[in-house]
């Protein structure tokens, strides 16, 4: 393995790991502001539409979406860089 690829390899590792955790952690602060506000947000964010609503009332939708594209940004490198020539 070559060192450039090695190198590709743990950007996108970390790129990977930053990101996931970033979204991880904006989910649980999405959240707390829903549970936080009321009743009925606190089991809205629980459902399937509150997955994609909550982010947007609690004002967490731009960090929570940029944590996820950075993820699935460093999944994508890091299948390119370990793909077999």
């Amino acid at each position: 393995m070559s060192a450039a690829r090695t190198f590709g390899s743990a950007i996108a590792a970390v790129m990977m790991s930053a990101g996931y955790v970033g979204f991880g952690i904006f989910e649980v602060v999405t959240i707390w502001r829903c549970v936080t506000d009321s009743l009925f947000w606190a089991i809205f964010v629980f459902t399937p539409p509150g997955w994609i609503i909550a982010p947007f009332y609690a004002g967490t939708w731009l960090l929570f979406f940029a944590c996820l594209l950075v993820g699935l940004v460093g999944r994508y490198l890091m299948s390119s860089v370990t793909k077999d020539d």
